[in-house]
C-alpha cells in the first residue's frame, strides 16, 4: 500500500513538472530595437555607426569616450605618454575571451597591427598606417610607437574593440563568424534571417556579469518601433524614433522619454566629382558640373530654410550647425554663423554660375537619395520643395539604408543627408575631408564627396601632429572656415538623440556620444 502510494505522490509531482523540473529558469532579456542593420560583428569590418555601437558590448576596446569628448581607460589599469610619438599601456590583468581564455597584451598588439595585413584586409588599416610598431613587455604592458606625432591617437584606440590572436590569426575570414569576443556580453545566436541578435552575460566580465540576456532587432518602420514601446514588445530605442513622436510616448506611464544633446552632425553631401568622360551633354553630366560648382553649392545652401525644418519637424530638437565640431566642443568656432535662408541670393549665384532657367523653367535636375525612415523621407521632400523654388528640378529616392550606404562608399548619388556620429576629436576631418580618403576599388574612405582641397589636407596634416590645444583649436578653426565656405557638405544641425526607455529597465545611463556600452549595467526590475 504504502509503496503505491509513493509511486501515486512521484507520478503527481513529475506531472506537475510537465518535464520541465531539469531546465534552469530562462534569464529574462532586454530588449533593444534598432533601425536598421548591422553589416558586421567583427569591430575590424564594422564601417557603420550601429555596427560600431553594437560591437562594442560584444569586443570591448582599450578606451572608451568619455562625454566630455575625452577618452576613458577601459580595459586599460593604467596609462603613459612617454614621447610625442610613443605611450605605454598597461592592461587589466583579470581579462578574459568568451572562449575563456586570456586577453593579453599579444591580442592588442595583434588587432592593430594586423589590419593591413593580408589575412585581415581590415577597412580600418588606413587610420592606423601611422604605427610603427608594438612593443609587447609582458603580459599586461605594450609600448606603442608611432611612425610620427599623433594627436588622436589615444581617441583612435576606442573605435576597435579586441579580438583573440589565438582564434583569428591567419584566419580571420573564419573568425569573424565565431564571435569570440572581449565584451561585456557573448553572441547565442545571430538570426540573419530575422535580424535579431541573442546576446547572453559574460560570466568572466571583469566587473562582473551582466544581470539579464540582451536580444537586439531590427525594425526598420518607425510605426512598428512605437507599436512595440507601447505594447511592451520592445524595452528600448535609442535615437530612432521622431521628435513628432515624443508627445504620443510620453503618455504612456511606463516609458521614460529623454533628449540628450548628442555629437552627432547631420549634413547633406554632394558628389563633387563633376561630369563623367564620354557623357558630354548628357542631364547627368549637367548635374555633376553644377555640384563642383561652389556657387552652386552656395547656392543650394542658401535656398533650404533649415530653421522651418528644425522647428517645423524637429520641433526644435536640434541646433544650427557651422561644421562638424559640435557647438559645445573645445575646438568650435563660434563667431561663425549659419548660412542665411535667401532664396533670392540663391538664384542670383545660380545664374553668376551659368546655370540660368530653361525653358522648362527648371537649370538641372538634382536627385536627393535618402533611407526609408519616415522623417527622413518627409525632410528630403521639403528639401527638393525649396530646390524647385529657385529652379532645381530636385526628386527624392527613397532606399533601404544599406543601399543608401553602399552608393554612398561607391560614389554612387548626387546627393544625401546622413549623420556623423559621434564627432568627439576633430582629428574625424582626416577620415572626412582629406583627399587621401576618397574611396575607391578595394580602398575604405570616409571622404564619399570627393572633395579635393591642398590647403584643407596641409591644415588637418599639422592638426594631426600638434599636441598643444590651442595650436590645435587654431589649425580645426581655420579649416572649419575654409569648408564652410566651400560646402562639400551642406551644414545642417546637431540632433538631439531621442530615447525611449520601459522603466522596468534600471541601471542604464543613455550617453551622448550614442555608445551603448552602459547597457552593461541596465537589469531588469524583478
Amino acid at each position: 500500500m504504502k509503496k503505491h502510494l509513493l509511486a501515486s505522490l512521484l507520478f503527481l509531482a513529475l506531472s506537475a513538472c510537465n518535464g520541465s523540473c531539469n531546465q534552469k529558469k530562462a534569464t529574462p532579456s532586454i530588449k533593444l530595437t534598432l533601425a536598421y542593420p548591422l553589416e558586421t560583428i567583427d569591430p575590424r569590418y564594422a564601417t557603420s555607426a550601429v555596427a560600431s555601437r553594437i560591437n562594442q558590448l560584444i569586443f570591448a576596446p582599450l578606451f572608451v569616450m568619455g562625454e566630455d569628448g575625452i577618452p576613458q581607460p577601459f580595459l586599460v589599469k593604467n596609462f603613459e605618454q612617454l614621447s610625442d610619438t610613443s605611450f605605454k599601456i598597461i592592461i587589466k590583468d583579470d581579462l578574459y575571451f568568451h572562449d575563456g581564455s586570456n586577453l593579453t597584451a599579444h591580442d592588442v598588439a595583434y588587432t592593430f597591427l594586423d589590419l593591413s595585413s593580408k589575412d585581415v584586409l581590415s577597412p580600418h588599416q588606413e587610420k592606423f598606417l601611422y604605427l610603427k610598431d608594438i612593443k609587447i613587455i609582458d603580459d599586461q604592458t605594450l609600448i606603442f610607437e608611432l611612425n610620427k606625432t599623433h594627436a588622436a591617437f589615444i581617441t583612435e584606440l576606442c573605435a576597435l574593440g579586441i579580438v583573440s590572436k589565438k582564434s583569428c590569426f591567419n584566419r580571420s575570414k573564419e573568425c569573424r563568424n565565431e564571435y569570440n569576443g572581449s565584451g561585456p556580453f557573448m553572441v547565442e545566436k545571430w538570426d540573419m534571417n530575422k535580424e535579431t541578435l541573442y546576446l547572453k552575460p559574460f560570466l568572466k566580465w571583469f566587473e562582473g556579469p551582466a544581470k539579464n540576456n540582451l536580444t537586439v532587432r531590427v525594425v526598420r518602420d518607425e510605426n512598428t518601433r512605437i507599436l512595440e514601446l507601447i505594447g511592451q514588445k520592445t524595452d528600448i530605442v535609442e535615437g530612432d524614433i521622431s521628435p513628432g513622436r515624443i508627445a504620443e510616448l510620453k503618455k504612456q506611464d511606463f516609458l521614460d522619454v529623454k533628449q540628450i544633446p548628442s555629437f552627432g552632425f547631420t549634413y547633406l553631401a554632394f558628389n563633387l566629382r563633376g561630369p563623367k568622360p564620354g557623357k558630354l551633354n548628357s542631364e547627368e553630366n549637367l548635374t555633376r558640373a553644377a555640384l563642383a560648382n561652389k556657387q552652386v553649392r552656395q547656392a543650394i545652401a542658401h535656398a533650404l530654410n533649415i530653421d522651418q525644418v528644425i522647428e517645423k519637424i524637429l520641433l526644435n530638437t536640434a541646433s544650427r550647425s557651422t561644421g562638424m565640431i559640435p557647438n559645445i566642443h573645445w575646438a568650435k568656432d563660434k563667431t561663425l554663423q549659419p548660412i542665411k535662408f535667401d532664396p533670392v541670393k540663391a538664384e542670383l549665384l545660380l545664374d553668376e554660375a551659368g546655370f540660368k532657367r530653361k525653358a522648362n523653367n527648371f537649370r538641372f535636375n538634382l536627385t536627393i537619395t535618402t533611407s526609408q525612415d519616415r522623417m527622413r523621407q518627409s525632410i528630403a521632400m521639403l528639401y527638393a520643395d525649396f530646390l524647385q523654388k529657385v529652379g532645381i528640378n530636385a526628386q527624392v529616392k527613397v532606399k533601404d539604408w544599406s543601399a543608401v550606404f553602399q552608393d554612398m562608399k561607391q560614389g554612387n548619388f548626387e546627393m544625401f543627408s546622413a549623420i556623423w556620429v559621434p564627432v568627439t576629436d576633430p582629428d574625424l576631418y582626416f577620415w572626412v575631408h582629406h583627399s587621401s580618403n576618397i574611396p575607391a576599388q578595394g580602398k575604405e574612405g570616409g571622404n564619399r564627396h570627393a572633395y579635393i582641397n591642398q590647403e584643407v589636407d596641409t591644415l588637418i596634416e599639422q592638426g594631426r601632429i600638434t599636441f598643444d590645444k590651442d595650436k590645435r583649436k587654431a589649425i580645426y578653426q581655420n579649416i572649419e572656415k575654409i569648408v564652410f565656405d566651400e560646402l562639400p557638405y551642406i551644414l545642417l544641425w546637431h540632433e538631439d538623440r531621442i530615447v525611449v526607455i520601459n522603466k522596468k529597465v534600471l541601471g542604464y545611463e543613455p550617453l551622448n556620444t550614442g555608445s551603448l556600452i552602459n547597457l552593461r549595467k541596465a537589469y531588469l526590475k524583478e
